[in-house]
């Protein structure tokens, strides 16, 4: 499984142009692309489609959008934050800095009580644009409609890196007794803006952890390791 990761890695984000950071002349002024930092992760994931603010517990972005299930108080500021996600099977401990840790659940049809993806997030206090996140794929399927597999998480992260417009500097395979994975550390190709990506496959489910921050400092490569290395799976 984890050759099959490592290959199907190189040959996917390579095919998809997020090949090894190399020199390249850059392009007109006129014809560069936004910064992906304009927007983060979080913020995606927050933004509602019809511009409305969402409540606990109301849709975001309309019906069949995601639902906001809890967003948990205020945290320290000194310390790492232990969570568990009940709905996606889950903990991790969320990097000193993060005040709020929000969920996200989105149903994809209308039993609301069985989520297809989650997505718990936070934002770093008082540094726009850095943050971690934990996203579940708990419903996808491989091409037969069997269980998901490498390819399905391989996926995943060629979809993250070309809507934030960014390039792989590297990239290695995770192997742990519950499941198996690759990390990924890309910059933004318009901006000095840095993302990290750990894919997962447990069981039929994914899991993709993302790190990001909008320049070098701020949120450092050991709290981004730390918050990938203490990701477990629960009952």
């Amino acid at each position: 499984m984890a050759l099959l990761l490592a290959a199907l890695l190189a040959a996917l984000l390579a095919a998809a142009g997020c090949g090894r950071e190399r020199s390249a002349q850059a392009p007109p002024a006129t014809e560069r692309k936004p910064a992906p930092t304009a927007q983060s992760p979080a913020a995606a994931v927050q933004a509602p489609a019809s511009g409305a603010v969402a409540e606990k517990g109301a849709p975001v972005g309309g019906e069949g959008g995601p639902v906001a299930t809890s967003d948990n108080g205020l945290h320290s500021a000194t310390g790492t934050i232990p969570f568990t996600s009940h709905e996606a099977g889950f903990s991790v401990a969320f990097p000193a800095g993060c005040p709020r840790i929000r969920t996200r659940t989105y149903p994809g049809g209308p039993n609301v009580g069985t989520p297809e993806i989650v997505k718990c997030f936070c934002d770093m206090a008082d540094r726009p644009n850095e943050g971690v996140m934990v996203a579940a794929y708990l419903a996808l399927r491989d091409e037969r409609g069997g269980p998901p597999n490498p390819r399905n998480v391989t996926t995943l992260i060629e979809d993250l890196t070309r809507k934030f417009q960014l390039r792989t500097v590297r990239q290695a395979t995770v192997t742990r007794p519950d499941y198996e994975g690759v990390r990924v550390f890309c910059r933004d190709t318009g901006g000095q803006g840095e993302l990290w990506v750990q894919g997962m496959l447990a069981g039929d489910r994914i899991f993709i952890m993302t790190a990001w921050r909008p320049a070098g400092g701020g949120l450092s490569d050991a709290q981004a390791a730390g918050f990938f290395e203490s990701f477990r799976l629960e009952p």
